[in-house]
């Protein structure tokens, strides 16, 4: 169904854009419903991919303008938390200059951030590890940590890290297909035009990870805030307070738990932008990185430019959190880098 969007003060420009909003017939573009018996009866339970793509606000915006005219559909992943506030101007900068834009308002990696992992043997005895729990919880809580977890080991932390952001970054990429078909049903034409990517922070794995499975579409891939190497953001990023994001073991050398916990985390993340960057044509990436960056580090987006075959880069003069509290003003520059790209037929090498 489409409904009015309200336009907000931040939007106003943009009054004649609609909200597309997947009614109770979007159901059918998912896998069949899991079934499973228990005590003699047989449940139901929704596709886990129909419930990835709500809960994580995935929306989708066409002009009302522009309809056949429409220069393609931008797939937008956006960052951490409240990053989704400082895009919205942006996003309806691309609607205003004729693209249907589908994406996911807050990355999943949001749950990362100062994200905390102790490696210590379980207590035998319940009741103490408990109590060891409850204690963690209320050190997170006094510091606003969100999240902590328990390992035995480095090699055990370092492996079950590495899988569970590869499923983050896997799923809530595979979120955005379903609601681009869908839309995509509801103009066709947008099916023979081409796709702009944008992956903002947290959300530029997600970004490669779709980008790379859409190459043959693929007409821009745009990265604001973007970094390579998963393990060296997890420890260097300024979100951390300055504490120490893993507390290793006394009993084992911490070069060696150090170590282990690289060699085991880098056997299961298969999805560092660094090697996502390898499927993505260097012509269409625009990289937009801040000078001063502290909680994507400098040298990590400069690595990941790099990977990327150095495409073209803008500079901010800033820090991170400033760059996407002033990415309104770059909106127009950037619909129209994406629209000239647009323009520009897709040569599958």
């Amino acid at each position: 169904m489409l409904i009015d969007a309200e336009p907000s003060a931040s939007v106003s420009a943009v009054h004649f854009w609609r909200v597309v909003t997947p009614d109770a017939n979007w159901r059918p573009l998912f896998d069949p419903p899991q079934t499973y018996e228990a005590n003699g009866k047989t449940f139901s339970e929704e596709n886990p991919l129909y419930r990835r793509v709500r809960s994580s606000r995935e929306y989708a915006a066409i002009s009302s303008r522009f309809q056949e005219r429409s220069l393609g559909t931008v797939v937008w992943f956006g960052g951490i938390g409240p990053s989704w506030k400082f895009e919205m101007e942006c996003r309806a900068a691309f609607i205003t200059a004729g693209f249907a834009l589908i994406g996911a308002m807050e990355s999943d990696l949001s749950r990362y951030a100062r994200f905390r992992i102790r490696l210590a043997d379980s207590p035998k005895d319940p009741d103490v590890w408990f109590g060891r729990l409850m204690a963690s919880w209320r050190e997170a809580d006094s510091r606003h940590w969100t999240g902590i977890e328990f390992y035995p080991n480095a090699a055990a932390a370092g492996t079950a890290l590495g899988s569970d952001l590869s499923t983050q970054v896997v799923e809530t990429a595979s979120s955005a297909d379903p609601v681009l078909a869908w839309l995509e049903s509801k103009q066709p034409v947008l099916t023979e035009r081409p796709l702009i990517v944008v992956g903002c922070s947290g959300g530029v794995p997600a970004a490669l990870a779709f980008a790379s499975q859409h190459v043959d579409r693929l007409a821009g891939l745009i990265i604001v805030g973007g970094f390579e190497d998963f393990e060296s953001l997890f420890f260097q990023t300024d979100l951390n307070d300055g504490e120490s994001v893993v507390a290793w073991r006394t009993d084992t050398p911490l070069l060696e738990q150090q170590q282990d916990f690289t060699k085991a985390f880098a056997a299961k993340c298969l999805v560092d932008p660094g090697k996502l960057a390898r499927a993505i044509p260097t012509d269409r990436v625009l990289m937009i990185e801040a000078r001063f960056d502290s909680v994507v580090p400098t040298e990590l987006s400069d690595r990941l430019w790099e990977s990327l075959g150095r495409p073209e880069r803008w500079k901010f003069f800033g820090g991170h959190r400033l760059l996407f509290w002033r990415l309104c003003a770059y909106g127009d520059d950037l619909a129209k880098w994406a629209a000239d790209h647009a323009r520009t037929p897709c040569i599958v090498r």
